[in-house]
């Protein structure tokens, strides 16, 4: 038997964008659509989870929505750990839950098969991942750099200028609080998070284009 770490999902179309702005409900059904999706990807279903992270902005929502995820949970005869953090911010305004998972899987993946899983679900994920950073602009005063923002090339160049690394956002945080926010935000959205002051440990950072630094 083999633990899997299923991404967060957020209650987002294809494009990475908000939907259901105001029903927090029909997000929570949402983000566990999504994230059956990427269970469905691994051959995986719900009754194969073993435990669930809910973020939310408001615990008090979530209480009142909970019952949709028993019951999802319950059609699959599953009850599976559930944690909830509440969260200050889930990377785009009026995004009040997301959801991320553990499953177990019956049989690890072979070495081929594991390859080719991980080749489709980055090409599944980069779309999302990129919306995800997009929400990310209203953080640290506006100081966040995408690609093709001017000033994203300035920001991203390390002190180790030969070092090439191309981040789906740079984030510039001056305070403590900004740091934060940036964090909970990014972990929200299934991005990896790599702090950098200096640029010196710059190296392993370059071979991933899904993170904010």
């Amino acid at each position: 038997m083999a633990e899997i770490t299923i991404p967060v999902q957020r209650p987002v179309g294809a494009d990475g964008l908000l939907l259901h702005d105001g029903d927090h409900v029909a997000q929570l059904v949402l983000a566990v659509e999504n994230l059956e999706q990427v269970l469905a990807g691994a051959g995986l279903t719900l009754a194969a989870l073993t435990g669930i992270e809910i973020h939310t902005t408001d615990r008090g929502l979530f209480d009142d929505a909970a019952e949709v995820l028993a019951q999802r949970l319950a059609e699959h005869g599953v009850r599976p750990e559930i944690v909830v953090h509440e969260v200050l911010w889930l990377g785009q305004p009026g995004m009040t839950v997301a959801v991320g998972a553990t499953a177990r899987s019956a049989e690890p993946p072979s070495h081929k098969e594991e390859q080719s899983m991980t080749s489709e679900l980055t090409e599944e994920l980069r779309a999302p991942r990129s919306g995800a950073a997009e929400a990310l602009r209203g953080l640290c005063e506006g100081r966040v750099y995408l690609p093709g923002d001017e000033g994203y090339d300035r920001a991203r160049t390390p002190w180790a200028v030969h070092v090439d690394q191309r981040p789906a956002a740079v984030a510039v945080p001056r305070s403590a609080q900004e740091v934060a926010e940036v964090v909970r935000a990014a972990t929200a959205a299934g991005l990896r998070i790599a702090p950098q002051s200096s640029g010196h440990g710059a190296g392993p950072f370059a071979r991933t284009t899904s993170a904010t630094s």
